[in-house]
Parts: C-alpha cells; structure tokens; sequence
C-alpha cells in the first residue's frame, strides 16, 4: 500500500469501528471451531502490529511471530509488540525464516488481495506445512472485484474475492474448509453507498494519488458502527454464514 496509509493505520487502528470489529469477528470465529488454544502464532502479514497485539492478549502463546513485506510496517509492529519477533520477509518470495517449530495458528488478514493467490500459494503452501495436526489458518479477505474503489488503488489491491475462491484456496493448501461466510452483511448497502461513486469512476485508479478510506469517525459513529459489527459477529459466533459483504472470513484446519 501507499507508505503514508501505515501511519495512517497506525494511528487509528487500535479504536476505529472496522478493526475492533474484525477482531472481535476473529474471536468469535475461532470460538465456533472450538480453538480456544495456541501455544504457536504466526501473523503472516503482521501490518502495523495490532492484530498481533490482539493474538498476543487472546492466546498468551509462548512463541508468537510476524512478518510483512513493509519495513515501516515491521518497525512500527516492532513497537507495538515488542515480545514478538517481527521480520521483513515477503510471502510471495522465500519464508525460510519461519521454518522449524510448528505452529498452532497462523492468522493471515487482508494480504493476499495485494498479491493475489497465484503469486503467493507457494509460500502459503510453505506455511501451512508448518502447521501442527489439528491447527488452524485463520484467512480475511476483501469480497467482490465489482467492490473496487479508490481504497482499493491507495492500498494497492489486485485481487478482491468469493466464496468459491476461498474455498478453493483452503482446499489447494490441503486444509480442512471448517468456516466460511462473508461478512459486513449487515452494513453492506452503507458500504455500497460510500463507495459508489469511486466504483463508477472506475476505482479512481491512479495509486500513486488515491487515499484509503481510514478516517475515524466521531465517537458516537464509531461506538454505533462497532456496536453494528459485534451484534453481527455474534450472529456469525452462532453459526450464521452470510450470501454476502464487503469482507470474508475463513478457517481451515490441518488434517489430524
């Protein structure tokens, strides 16, 4: 993505309505599948470090590691989770630096939509066989290509995706497909609305220009929009899989 779109990350991610709720998805997620258990964590695309963070207070592994291909992305990670170890490394070039222990969880959040699947299945594979019996890919992706906006040319987006795909994904990384649904249903024609007008300009797609939609809004929107997500997430936490939204969450897990 853009460089300043880290800071800008960084700055808003730990209270804005769509991380906190994409956290809170992940929990209630993993409780579905009754993984409540990680000894070993990977964060394959660690970002600005709250998702680790989040990993970090919610398992208390004893090992915890992240990568992203973004060195101001590591360096702020670095910051943020200290305890962790954080590298440079790139999932579409080698990931020798994460073989040896195996690994109980690896969380993989909003990074194969800048690589697409074709580059990056060789070091998925990579990864995956680093997974214990019985553990678990945690996957989030953008949905829907048609979704396409000046977001998506700002953070450099390739590939947006369906159900069928990540099916497919899961599948090809010789995983068990546990879970799958879209997500941001309930929000979705909101999501439609802001977008519509980048989207009928084609996506505003000059990258080197374009600015993400990352602003955190005022503290009642906020509190009211997360509070929309986690009434959602609770619906998901309850076994509901959605037809659509503008996000997706998987899990597969490895074979006993």
């Amino acid at each position: 993505m853009n460089p300043c779109e880290y800071d800008q990350m960084a700055a808003v991610e730990s209270t804005h309505w769509w991380y906190q709720g994409l956290r809170d998805c992940f929990g209630k997620v993993l409780e579905r599948v009754q993984f409540r258990m990680a000894v070993a964590v990977l964060d394959a695309g660690c970002g600005t470090g709250q998702n680790l963070l989040w990993l970090q207070q919610h398992f208390h592994p004893d090992m915890l590691e992240g990568f992203d291909i973004a060195e101001r992305a590591v360096e702020i990670s670095q910051q943020v989770v200290p305890s962790a170890n954080i590298v440079k490394a790139d999932l579409c070039q080698s990931t020798e630096s994460f073989e040896g222990d195996s690994l109980d969880l690896i969380l993989c959040s909003d990074v194969l939509y800048t690589t697409g699947v074709a580059r990056a299945l060789p070091g998925l594979q990579q990864l995956c066989q680093r997974l214990k019996p019985g553990g678990v890919f945690l996957l989030h992706l953008p949905a829907f290509n048609w979704l396409y906006s000046r977001h998506d040319a700002a953070v450099h987006t390739r590939q947006r995706f369906r159900r069928s795909e990540v099916v497919q994904l899961l599948e090809s990384l010789s995983l068990k497909v546990e879970f799958v649904t879209y997500r941001m249903f309930l929000l979705f024609p909101l999501v439609v609305l802001a977008r519509l007008p980048s989207i009928l300009r084609g996506g505003d797609r000059d990258a080197k220009t374009a600015r993400s939609d990352l602003q955190l809004p005022n503290r009642m929107i906020n509190t009211v929009l997360q509070r929309i997500v986690q009434f959602e997430n609770r619906m998901i936490g309850s076994g509901w899989r959605f037809p659509w939204g503008s996000s997706l969450v998987a899990i597969g897990r490895k074979p006993a």
